[in-house]
Formats: C-alpha cells, sequence, structure tokens
C-alpha cells in the first residue's frame, strides 16, 4: 500500500496504523444466518451488532413438469 501526501504548511502531522475496529460497543447478532427469501419484505435487525459469520439466503424452490398441452409448467417456491 502506498501513501502519497503532499503538504502546504510545516506543521506536525501525527499518523497511526494499527488495528481501528472494535466491536466492544455492539452486541452480537442473534438473529437468523439463514434465511429463504419470501414474497413479502424481511428485514434483519443487523444495525448496531457485529456478525459472527455470513448471513446465507437460500435458494428459491425451482422445477418443471410437463403438462397437458405437451410443454413444460415451471413450479418456482412451490411443491
Amino acid at each position: 500500500m502506498v501513501f502519497k501526501v503532499r503538504f502546504t504548511q510545516d506543521k506536525p502531522f501525527h499518523v497511526c496504523f494499527g488495528q481501528g475496529i472494535s466491536f466492544a460497543n455492539y452486541p452480537e447478532y442473534e438473529g437468523e444466518y439463514e434465511l429463504t427469501p419470501k414474497v413479502t419484505p424481511q428485514t434483519l435487525n443487523t444495525r448496531d451488532t457485529y456478525l459472527t459469520q455470513d448471513i446465507l439466503f437460500r435458494e428459491i424452490q425451482y422445477y418443471e413438469v410437463s403438462n397437458n398441452q405437451n410443454g413444460m409448467t415451471a413450479v418456482i417456491g412451490g411443491t
């Protein structure tokens, strides 16, 4: 990583590089980590919390079956 800096005034400038992320003031997210999309909106209450793992959005079920018109019928989200 390269930082190029140019100053126009001769004044002290202090820089510190280190770990600047802290979760100490945030509670752990306690909601679901695995979800299946629905036809209604869903909200994950993650604001001001920290996650301990990735959230997995599962696929919507999809399959095709033959129909009486010699075609295919797609079934989305059903059984």
